[in-house]
């Protein structure tokens, strides 16, 4: 469905005589930030582990075919890994990224406080803080009250994975108008 109004150009293949016709896929539609910014006009939802965006259009939309509406309102370019990974199939990435040997070895370091706001920032590793001056590196956190802590890299990819989970799904009633919207903008 998402392809059925975009403009078709004629297209010749490398040692074909004739011209097709094929789809202008470089035509482009992104929504407007006004739209994306207003929240009214959408539902929070927590994608679970194995929820596709068909699945969700299906849930949501009563048609799997506008799976590309809840890619295209959240800024999705690649369906793949800009969608939450499965569970299993992050566990293989993670595997593949790293290396099997490599997945518990540390990828960075994080600051646990009381402190809301420096929760989670990115922290010098051990050695980094043994080349600082003491009294700067005092000044960096409190041992008394914080923690630095490592990640692994199967944690922090886990996290980025997870982060991805939050997204927006537009109002149902307003799902034709969109659709018009974009159709009439990919003929432009």
């Amino acid at each position: 469905m998402y392809f059925q109004n975009f403009p078709l150009l004629p297209y010749q293949f490398a040692g074909d005589k004739n011209f097709r016709a094929a789809v202008d896929i470089i035509k482009r539609v992104k929504v407007r930030d006004t739209i994306i910014s207003t929240n009214a006009l959408y539902q929070v939802y927590n994608v679970r582990d194995g929820e596709t965006p068909e699945v969700l259009a299906g849930k949501y939309y009563n048609d799997t075919g506008l799976h590309w509406i809840i890619l295209l309102t959240n800024s999705v370019i690649d369906p793949y890994f800009g969608w939450p990974l499965h569970s299993n199939v992050l566990k293989e990435f993670v595997k593949n990224k790293y290396l099997t040997a490599h997945i518990y070895d540390t990828h960075h370091y994080e600051l646990v406080s009381p402190y809301t706001s420096r929760n989670g920032m990115y922290m010098p590793t051990p050695a980094e803080f043994a080349d600082f001056d003491p009294v700067w590196t005092a000044k960096l956190y409190n041992a008394d009250l914080e923690q630095i802590v490592p990640i692994t890299n199967y944690e922090y990819e886990t996290a980025v994975n997870d982060a991805k989970r939050s997204i927006k799904l537009f109002s149902p009633v307003l799902v034709p108008e969109f659709i018009k919207e974009f159709s009439s903008l990919v003929v432009e």
